[in-house]
């Protein structure tokens, strides 16, 4: 899945998500455009002889930006982290959160597009990567999520608050394990071991 995002100025933010609409109201922003997709990477890091078939798979396209999931990298972040430097599609600057060898997150972006990383936060489950950028001459945050499998409000929790503390416009992209309602979709076998999302207890402390 791909979306073209993109934000204007004075009026606000143009986005297709009502909750971060309404969340960005009054807040203003000139970024023009950008190109970015989301994907579960499976396993990106165990598996040695697929992850160049891999990186060459993620990169064809050239986004901007990339929000990975589920990327396993452990020991071999470094090698991975060089590989989408370095490939014939497109070089990308790799932000990671995935140490071991289960879940992971990480955040590409596309070296020719400027930016500088104002401040990062990284989930100790590994699960979340937040960065709040300056590209485009606009500070934003973008973020990666690999959602727990259960119903886990702290996760949702420590979302939503760094991007409150932050304050700026937000793209988060990801895998979120995460169903909006279980009366829906019965016979879709995806919806099992997916987590609800919460409402009324994120307001909570």
């Amino acid at each position: 899945m791909h979306q073209w995002v993109r934000l204007k100025g004075s009026s606000g933010l143009t986005a297709t998500d009502a909750t971060n609409r309404d969340f960005l109201s009054g807040l203003s922003l000139e970024v023009g455009s950008l190109n970015v997709n989301s994907m579960n990477v499976s396993t990106m890091g165990m598996r040695s002889s697929k992850t160049f078939i891999k990186i060459e798979a993620l990169t064809y396209r050239k986004y901007d930006v990339l929000f990975l999931s589920d990327c396993r990298m452990g020991k071999f972040e470094p090698n991975i982290a060089r590989m989408m430097g370095l490939n014939r599609n497109c070089s990308y600057k790799l932000y990671v959160n995935s140490s071991k060898d289960s879940r992971g997150v990480a955040i590409a972006v596309k070296r020719s597009i400027y930016h500088e990383v104002l401040d990062t936060y990284r989930s100790p489950c590994e699960n979340l990567i937040l960065c709040k950028v300056k590209i485009k001459n606009c500070v934003l945050t973008l973020g990666s999520v690999y959602g727990p499998n259960e119903s886990n409000v702290n996760f949702f929790r420590a979302l939503r608050g760094k991007i409150d503390e932050w304050g700026v416009p937000f793209i988060i992209g990801g895998d979120f394990n995460t169903i909006l309602d279980h009366h829906m979709g019965a016979d879709n076998l995806d919806r099992v071991g997916g987590g609800g999302y919460p409402t009324g207890p994120m307001e909570g402390k």
